[in-house]
């Protein structure tokens, strides 16, 4: 199934930083298997630039 940017990011940002899976297919051709959670700010080294 595929899906435009616009709707991945409002589908992300529906989240509100609770952990999240996707799968997507690389450059390379190769399907990439993803768990992730957006706004982590603790434990980070250096300055923090901005949050996405």
């Amino acid at each position: 199934m595929q899906v435009s940017r616009y709707k991945v990011d409002e589908i992300i940002k529906s989240t509100h930083g609770k952990i999240f899976s996707c799968e997507f297919i690389k450059k390379d051709g190769s399907i990439r298997k993803m768990v992730a959670r957006l706004g982590v700010a603790k434990n980070l080294k250096g300055e923090r630039t901005g949050q996405v």
